[in-house]
């Protein structure tokens, strides 16, 4: 079967072919990315992340103190459209009205939006998005010069990707050249705490070019070598690269982002190592020689909760080169749930099936699955879904509107040791989303 070849999956998502006598493939977003990965799809997106007004670490200032409401940069992200940020004692036509956040870990933005209060004179006309690693050394993300004015109405602004823990946003002009009245700012990226690789230390056997073993951690997954985010060792005999992720997980999959301008071949046969020692061969092995398509980008390899703080990839034989251009691990996740009860199903099912969608999924064979509540809801988590049902001892149910549809058919008796029964479902919320 080569489903895969007619490239049926997002641009953001792994592609693999299902086992005979099925003739499709399944599509798997990357790990942070949410939506069915389908190229003809919803495909793969981040989210609307959920907003914390102690992300605010510093800003322009002083604010504005108006009968006891200080109207300072906290006010723009505590979703109440009737309070604003208001940063005064800087002349007119400053032009450095800035917002740091601190998100706490590094996090993937894709998207931006605002709400202006929409009076004209303290309306928001242009601002920047800056990045920092360390929150000292700034690198500019994008620049917006066409907010309107005169609307309260949110506006949203894309067109870049940009990975950081901290985030500065500075207003550049308003429309009258007086201090800006903000009332909302949002931020679309990524889920978090789905790779525990990022930005985290690397290493290899050797360097090519002045090239860093950082790069496959550094949350770019541009697959074209020359642009400046991809590993290169030399050629040599068993060339390897691994990250040390500080602590041990258990290691539920490890996606890997292959060269593509060139020399895509070169990847295969490779081999995933896990373990407690940073002595790379000296850990066990996920899987045995593993082989990429090498007409897709990237490709996901479960590793079943092997446990371990060292990861790393190594290809086996002589005169080899090992050029990887992200690297991406994903742990088991500890369940955090709260089991919602037993409740009835029926053809027009309450909540949307999921089995087929994903790998730990297969949809064959769920009455043998093991631990299927476990791999629900790390597939209902990883694409941000926040109820999800097992069914007939394995059959696995999740979606968006899942909180909402669950009761659709009233309580059952019919569910036994959690996983659900004939046609009745156990349902669980998702506490630590």
């Amino acid at each position: 079967m080569d489903a895969c070849l007619a490239k049926p999956c997002h641009t953001k998502a792994t592609c693999s072919d299902n086992s005979a006598p099925a003739l499709d493939a399944t599509c798997t977003c990357y790990p942070g990315y949410i939506g069915d990965g389908l190229a003809n799809g919803s495909g793969c997106s981040g989210v609307w992340l959920k907003r914390k007004s102690s992300w605010v670490v510093d800003s322009a200032g002083p604010p504005w103190v108006d009968n006891g409401v200080t109207h300072d940069a906290t006010k723009a992200l505590d979703g109440d459209q009737e309070t604003f940020w208001n940063p005064i004692g800087a002349e007119k036509s400053n032009n450095d009205w800035y917002i740091v956040l601190d998100l706490t870990v590094p996090k993937t933005l894709t998207r931006i939006a605002v709400n202006n209060l929409g009076d004209t004179t303290h309306d928001i006309a242009a601002f920047k998005l800056l990045k920092s690693q360390d929150g000292l050394t700034w690198e500019h993300v994008v620049s917006v010069t066409d907010v309107e004015t005169g609307t309260g109405r949110r506006q949203e602004f894309g067109g870049f990707e940009g990975t950081a823990r901290y985030w500065r946003f500075v207003v550049t002009q308003t429309h009258s050249g007086w201090q800006p009245y903000l009332t909302e700012l949002y931020l679309y990226g990524l889920l978090s705490g789905a790779n525990v690789a990022l930005g985290k230390t690397a290493f290899q056997t050797s360097y090519h070019s002045g090239t860093s073993g950082s790069v496959a951690v550094d949350g770019n997954t541009a697959t074209d070598y020359f642009s400046g985010s991809c590993t290169h060792t030399e050629g040599e005999a068993n060339p390897a690269w691994w990250v040390d992720l500080e602590q041990s997980y258990a290691v539920d999959r490890v996606v890997i982002f292959n060269r593509q301008d060139c020399c895509a071949e070169r990847l295969n046969p490779f081999n995933i190592h896990i373990g407690d020692s940073p002595q790379l061969t000296t850990n066990p092995r996920c899987g045995g020689d593993i082989q990429i398509d090498v007409s897709q980008p990237a490709i996901s390899v479960s590793c079943e909760d092997m446990k371990g703080r060292y990861v790393g990839v190594r290809l086996p034989g002589a005169s080899r080169v090992l050029t990887l251009c992200e690297v991406q691990i994903v742990p088991d996740y500890p369940m955090m749930l709260k089991n919602l009860g037993c409740w009835e199903d029926q053809y027009d099912r309450a909540i949307s099936m999921m089995e087929g969608t994903d790998p730990r999924l297969d949809g064959h064979s769920y009455l043998l699955r093991t631990d299927p509540i476990k791999k629900c809801y790390q597939v209902a988590k990883d694409r941000g879904y926040k109820v999800f049902a097992v069914q007939d001892s394995g059959q696995c149910f999740s979606s968006a509107t899942a909180a909402d549809t669950y009761r659709k058919y009233g309580p059952s008796t019919g569910c036994a040791e959690g996983e659900g029964g004939s046609w009745s479902n156990d349902v669980y919320e998702i506490i630590d989303a």
